[in-house]
C-alpha cells in the first residue's frame, strides 16, 4: 500500500490507494479463493510477496464455534493474522450498577448542555442544532456526541493523559481546547463571542457531571437477567434484510434493553473467545448489560456508513483483512477490532482504542497485515487517524514490514 499526501489550504489530505499488483502476486491471490481454507502458507507467502522480512506468526489453534453463533450478523471465522496487543486488560467483573450511575450522569450532562446552550445562544438557534432538547427532538444529538468524541480523542492523543472516566467528556476551561465545537456553533449562526461562551459553559457542565458521578456512594451489586421477548420487527431482522426477528431483553433493575437473538449469540461467542485468549471471562450477563447500557447512554446518532457482508467478504478473501480499526462488539464483522470503550468492550474481544492499540515506535513495532478502517465521520478523528496511519506506514517501510489500511 502506498501513501501520498497533498496540502489543501490548512488541511492535509492523505490518499491511500492499492498499488498495481505484479503478475506473481495476482496469481497468488487468485489461487487462494479463501485464505483461511488455504491454511497458513498462503497468507505467509502473501506477506513475503508484499515485501515483509518475516511471515506472520500463526495464532495457536483454539476451538471457535462458527455455527449457531449469530453468524447472520458477523463473520465468525477465526482470524488468520495476529491482532495488535490489547491496550487494556478486561476486568473479570463488570459493574452494571456503575453503568446505571453513568447513565444518570450522562443525562445530567445532556440537560446541563441544553440549558447552557439556550442561555448563551437563545432558544431559536438551539432549535436548529442537533441537540436533544425541549425545543426539538427531531435533530438528533450529534453535536453533543461529536463534542464528547473529540474530547476523548484529545485524551488518547495526549502524552500522559490521566482522565480515566470512559464515557463523560474530560472537563476543560478554554475554547481553544474544543476548536471543532466552536467551529460547529459558528457555522450554525452563533456569533464568535456566543460560540466562545457556549464552549466554556459546556466545559463547566462536563465538570459538574463528573463531580456528581465521583461523589456518588459506591454502587451495590445489581442482578442482571436475560430472557426472550415477544417476536417483533427489528431493523435488519438480524440478517440485514428486515422482517420479523427473535428479540431478547437484558434487564437490570427497572432498565430493560432490547437485543436480537442473533446479536446475543454473537456476543456470547465473542465473550467466550476473549476469555480463551485471557482477555476477560467472568459474568457474561453483567458484561452484556454494561456493554448495551454504555452505547445506549451515548445516544448513538451514528456517524458511519456500514459496509455490507459482501464487501467484508471481498476484503477478507482478496486482502486477508480480519481486523477492524473502528467498530464495537455490536457491529463488528470480525472477532478482533478496536473500539471506543475499552473497559466494556474488551470482554468481547476489543483491543481498545485505535490510537492506543496501534501505538507508534518505539512504544511498539509497526504491525503487519491488512486492516479495515471505517471511522466515524468526525473531521478531527479522521485527520488524526490519517496522521497515525501515515506514520505507521512510514515505519513499516523502514523495517520492511507488509502493512496496509483499507479506508
Amino acid at each position: 500500500t502506498r501513501r501520498s499526501s497533498r496540502s489543501r489550504g490548512r488541511r492535509n489530505h492523505i490518499v491511500f490507494h492499492v498499488d498495481t499488483m505484479d503478475r506473481r502476486l495476482s496469481k497468488l491471490i487468485s489461487k487462494q479463493a479463501d485464505p483461511h481454507a488455504a491454511g497458513g502458507d498462503g497468507l505467509d507467502s502473501l506477506l513475503l510477496a508484499m515485501g515483509s522480512t518475516r511471515a506472520a506468526a500463526r495464532p495457536p489453534p483454539r476451538a471457535a464455534r462458527t455455527v449457531g453463533v449469530g453468524e447472520a450478523v458477523w463473520d465468525p471465522a477465526p482470524p488468520a493474522q495476529i491482532a495488535p496487543q490489547p491496550s487494556v486488560r478486561a476486568s473479570a467483573t463488570a459493574s452494571p450498577a456503575l453503568e446505571l450511575l453513568r447513565r444518570r450522569a450522562m443525562r445530567r450532562l445532556q440537560a446541563g448542555a441544553e440549558a447552557a446552550l439556550e442561555r448563551t445562544l437563545g432558544a431559536e438557534l438551539l432549535a436548529t442544532l442537533p441537540v436533544h432538547s425541549r425545543a426539538t427532538l427531531r435533530n438528533g444529538n450529534g453535536l453533543v456526541e461529536r463534542w464528547c468524541m473529540c474530547r476523548h480523542l484529545a485524551r488518547h492523543l495526549a502524552p500522559d493523559h490521566v482522565h480515566a472516566e470512559p464515557l463523560l467528556p474530560p472537563p476543560y476551561r478554554r475554547e481553544a481546547e474544543v476548536p471543532d465545537l466552536a467551529r460547529e456553533l459558528r457555522d450554525a449562526g452563533a456569533a464568535p463571542a456566543q460560540a466562545s461562551k457556549a464552549c466554556r459553559q459546556l466545559g463547566l457542565e462536563a465538570q459538574k457531571a463528573l463531580q456528581w458521578l465521583v461523589h456518588q456512594p459506591p454502587p451495590t451489586a445489581t442482578k442482571v437477567s436475560v430472557g426472550a421477548a415477544a417476536p417483533g420487527v427489528a431493523p435488519g431482522g438480524g440478517g440485514g434484510g428486515g422482517g420479523t426477528t427473535t428479540m431478547m431483553q437484558v434487564r437490570a433493575g427497572s432498565v430493560a434493553l432490547p437485543l436480537t437473538r442473533a446479536h446475543h449469540d454473537k456476543l456470547r461467542e465473542l465473550h467466550d473467545r476473549a476469555a480463551a485468549r485471557g482477555g476477560g471471562g467472568g459474568d457474561f450477563r453483567g458484561a452484556l448489560f454494561s456493554l448495551l447500557l454504555r452505547y445506549d447512554s451515548l445516544g448513538g446518532d451514528g456517524f458511519q456508513a456500514a459496509l455490507n457482508a459482501n464487501a467484508f467478504g471481498v476484503l477478507r478473501r482478496r486482502f486477508g483483512v480480519d481486523f477492524e480499526c473502528f467498530a464495537s462488539p455490536l457491529n463488528c464483522r470480525y472477532d478482533r477490532f478496536c473500539s471506543a470503550f475499552a473497559d466494556v468492550d474488551a470482554p468481547f474481544g476489543s483491543c481498545g482504542s485505535f490510537f492506543d492499540a496501534f501505538a507508534l515506535p518505539p512504544a511498539a513495532p509497526p504491525p503487519e497485515g491488512c486492516y479495515e478502517a471505517n471511522p466515524p465521520f468526525v473531521p478531527a478523528l479522521v485527520e488524526a487517524m490519517a496522521r497515525r496511519m501515515n506514520a505507521l506506514l512510514t515505519a513499516a517501510d523502514g523495517s520492511r514490514r507488509a502493512l496496509g489500511f483499507i479506508v
